[in-house]
This record gives structure tokens, C-alpha cells and sequence, in this order.
């Protein structure tokens, strides 16, 4: 969970990877980009309802993403991963601890 100033302004900065089944939460999170990340990532921008209004799937290194306005958070994950749990635009996000 990325929900300070200096956690959001970090991100996945650093990181080789990102393993399976594991995910970034940035809070709040209206726009992303992967310039200096070593990997691809999938990102789902969240609405103040928890549903996903935006999916950007694939992302690769060194990209700006556009702005979400109604996103209020995103979810950051392997690329891939959605398309294997079948998130879309629409989807529900329920987190299980």
C-alpha cells in the first residue's frame, strides 16, 4: 500500500519485479508512469465505488500514462494479470486480506 506522499513518489521504482499474485495499491492515484521500471505492469484505475473505470494493460517501462479523473486509487500488478483473472473495466475490487 502506497498511501504517503514518499511511498506514492516510489512506487515499484527499484524493483527487479513484481511476484505473482501480489499488487501495488496507490492511494490516491490519478495518473502513473513507468519511467526508470524494469518490467512491464498492468495498472486498473479504481472509482470512489471500487469499480475499475480504466484499465491499462501491458504497461512498459519508461511510458506516462494519461490522467483518470475519476479514478480515486490505482492497482499496480505483473503484466498479464488481469487478463488471467479476468479484470475489466467494470469489475468490482473487493480486497481480501
Amino acid at each position: 500500500m502506497a498511501d504517503s506522499f514518499f511511498l506514492r513518489l516510489k512506487g515499484l521504482l527499484g524493483k527487479k519485479s513484481l511476484p505473482e499474485e501480489t499488487g501495488l495499491v496507490i492511494t490516491p492515484c490519478k495518473a502513473v508512469h513507468t519511467v526508470g521500471m524494469a518490467f512491464a505492469i498492468d495498472v486498473a484505475f479504481v472509482d470512489d465505488s471500487d469499480t475499475v473505470c480504466a484499465l491499462w494493460e501491458n504497461m512498459q517501462p519508461y511510458r506516462f500514462g494519461k490522467t483518470v479523473k475519476k479514478a480515486r486509487y490505482v492497482i499496480e500488478a505483473p503484466a498479464g494479470t488481469f487478463a488471467q483473472k479476468g479484470v475489466a473495466v467494470g469489475s468490482m475490487v473487493n480486497f481480501v486480506s
